[in-house]
């Protein structure tokens, strides 16, 4: 700026409000020595407009464009002087009440005020964007820099969270102007607010992908991963992939979605995992899916912790395998998942019902008698045990954080069985059991044969029937409530739901493809 008249830069400085608007109007308007400036003209305006001086309103309504009125939140001043009569505020105040639906016949009346006689809104239809871009264009530059009140607009509109406003704002900047970078970023943000929110995304499919495309090159997480989704075929969140892409890229998909799980969006990697099962690449297979399901796992998305979790158990050919799979069904349902609930007590066998008082009073009796056989047929109770799981369980090797391994046995149950703990309940009796093992260790060399008797002379002493208390011995059969494709086989319509597909049919399928 160059040198402005000393002495009244000095005044103003001090307060003296003629000064202050002598100072404004020569900023606004890049008169008598000053370059325009608006907002040190709005800084020397802003205490006389605080005094509400009628003369500061006035100015502001005439010489400060919308643009920089409501981007400096100065609309009630701006309301002010519409009031006062400046046909250049009324204008400014009238189209700025048009931008909202609600508002918009208020604001036609203000600009007709404005201009009587004029034609300037004859054919506007203010509920159509390219009309509006229209009579944007004819304000400009002095009432308002159109493109940048529609960028306002739409940012306003994303700041409250309405996605239908905040498109109808975009729609006016690309009437506006070309593509650029301001543009691609909000409509970028629309289109994240639209995948999280139930409503619809009314902008060209075009602008919605060159956007998405341009913000990805520039290394936006998000963005890389909404396009990822739609060119791989996926719903990015809410919305379908036909309104985020034109068409499918497989090769486009996989690179957006490397991308953005590398930086941090962990939910990709269940995405590539989906991908890699249903499309043909040579990068398609149930290796490369699983190693993709497993690293979300590990990074916490729940969902690909519990399909880890039942792919792993359904697969599983030994006890070892199986835990890996409880495990992770286990982390699942302590995050409060439903179907890891669900599919933790497809492996709970069915026990005979009690009333809890007689129940209770039981136990008592047995842990009187014998507190360690107390502490065996309370955890067998809730976990659900045979009478020989519940004699023969090793406490120091048996118990885990997720329930109870049952190692398998010549006379029962050969390749061993998991007792998880699927509620908490169930939870706080295995660490009860662990904490009285812990502290009352067993006699190790007691063999099973013994507990059996001793269990029997008290249950015969205290008139117990076994029958009633334990669940139904399983025998030596290999098709039991255990793990693999048994369990698979049983567990079938909630894998079903789980994958969406029929576990029952895909293992037909292997084990037919296995035979030839």
């Amino acid at each position: 700026m160059r040198l402005v008249d000393p002495q009244l830069r000095e005044a103003a400085r001090r307060g003296d409000a003629e000064a202050c608007l002598a100072m404004a109007e020569r900023l606004f308007g890049g008169r008598s020595g000053a370059s325009r400036n608006y907002t040190l003209g709005l800084a020397y305006l802003q205490q006389e407009l605080d005094r509400k001086n009628a003369a500061a309103m006035l100015l502001l309504g005439g010489l400060v464009p919308l643009d920089v009125v409501v981007t400096q939140q100065l609309q009630a001043h701006l309301r002010d002087a519409a009031a006062l009569g400046s046909c250049l505020a009324m204008l400014k105040w009238g189209t700025l009440l048009s931008m909202r639906p609600e508002s918009r016949d208020e604001g036609t009346r203000w600009i007709r005020r404005s201009r009587p006689g004029d034609r300037l809104l004859d054919g506007v239809q203010f509920d159509d964007p390219g009309t509006v871009a229209r009579f944007l264009k004819e304000l400009q530059p002095h009432v308002v820099n159109a493109p940048e009140l529609a960028f306002w607009g739409a940012r306003r509109a994303l700041k409250e969270r309405s996605v239908e406003h905040a498109c109808w704002f975009i729609a006016i900047a690309a009437n506006l102007v070309p593509f650029n970078e301001k543009l691609a970023q909000i409509v970028s943000s629309t289109v994240q607010l639209a995948a999280n929110s139930d409503t619809r995304l009314s902008l060209p499919v075009d602008l919605v992908e060159y956007s998405l495309q341009a913000r990805s090159a520039r290394g936006e997480v998000e963005a890389q991963y909404g396009l990822g989704c739609a060119f791989a075929g996926l719903p990015y969140g809410q919305l379908p992939p036909q309104r985020i892409v034109r068409s499918r890229n497989f090769e486009k998909a996989v690179t957006l979605l490397l991308r953005a799980a590398d930086a941090g969006k962990c939910q990709a990697w269940l995405n590539l995992s989906q991908m890699v099962l249903n499309c043909r690449s040579t990068i398609s297979s149930k290796g490369t899916a699983r190693f993709f399901l497993e690293k979300a796992a590990l990074a916490g998305v729940l969902e690909a912790q519990t399909k880890l979790g039942a792919a792993l158990l359904g697969e599983a050919a030994s006890l070892e395998s199986a835990e890996e799979g409880i495990t992770w069904l286990g982390i699942a349902a302590e995050r409060s998942c439903p179907t890891a609930r669900d599919l933790l007590h497809t492996l709970v066998l069915p026990i005979p019902e009690l009333p809890v008082d007689q129940e209770r009073s039981m136990i008592q009796r047995i842990s009187t008698m014998d507190p360690e056989l107390g502490a065996r047929v309370s955890l067998a109770r809730v976990l659900h045990l045979t009478r020989r799981e519940a004699m023969n369980f090793n406490p120091k090797r048996d118990i885990k954080p997720w329930g109870l391994l049952i190692p398998g046995a010549s006379y029962e149950n050969p390749k061993g069985r998991l007792a998880p703990a699927a509620s908490p309940q169930m939870k706080s009796e295995l660490r009860r059991t662990l904490e009285f093992f812990v502290a009352c260790p067993p006699i190790e060399s007691t063999s099973l044969v013994q507990r059996s008797r001793a269990q029997r002379h008290i249950f015969g002493q205290l008139s117990i029937s076994e029958p009633l208390v334990f669940s139904n011995e399983i025998g030596r059969s290999l098709s039991h409530y255990g793990y693999g494709r048994h369990w698979a086989c049983r567990s079938a319509p909630m894998l079903e739901t789980l994958f969406g597909y029929s576990a029952v049919v895909r293992r037909k399928a292997h084990d037919k493809h296995m035979t030839r």
